[in-house]
C-alpha cells in the first residue's frame, strides 16, 4: 500500500488570522457586529490589491458599485478575470457566498472603485 505525500498537500489555513477585516483592513470596514451577524462595507480603490484574505461565514453582499477585478488564490496564480469570464452579478444586484477559506486576493484593474456591502452570517 503506498503512502501519501503530504509535501503536494495544501496546507490549512487559519481562517480567523486571515479574516477579512484583520487582514486587509484598508478593504474591509465592520460597520455592525453582534453575535449572529457581521455586517462589512468593502472598497477597492482603481488598482489596488486587497492582500490574501478568507471569508469565515455565509455571506451575502450587495454590490454598489463594480469595476474590472482579477481573482487569485494564495500562491498567485490567476484564478478569475471579469475581463474575460463572466460574474454574473451587476451594480445593484444581490448574490450570496458560501464560506470561503481558500486564501485569496483581488485586483481592481478597472477604473472605477469597487464597493459593497457584506452581510456575515455567523455560524
Amino acid at each position: 500500500m503506498k503512502s501519501e505525500n503530504n509535501k503536494n498537500k495544501p496546507a490549512a489555513i487559519d481562517a480567523e488570522a486571515f479574516d477579512g477585516p484583520l487582514a486587509a483592513p484598508e478593504h474591509h470596514k465592520v460597520i455592525f457586529e453582534n453575535e449572529r451577524v457581521r455586517i462589512m462595507e468593502f472598497k477597492v480603490p482603481p488598482g489596488d490589491v486587497v492582500p490574501a484574505h478568507t471569508h469565515r461565514w455565509s455571506t451575502i453582499n450587495y454590490v454598489l458599485r463594480l469595476s474590472d477585478f482579477r481573482s487569485y488564490d494564495a500562491d498567485g496564480n490567476l484564478k478569475f478575470d471579469s475581463r474575460t469570464e463572466q460574474f454574473g452579478t451587476k451594480e445593484g444586484e444581490v448574490f450570496c457566498l458560501p464560506p470561503f477559506p481558500p486564501l485569496h486576493s483581488v485586483e481592481n484593474i478597472g477604473t472605477d472603485e469597487m464597493h459593497g456591502i457584506s452581510i456575515e452570517l455567523k455560524n
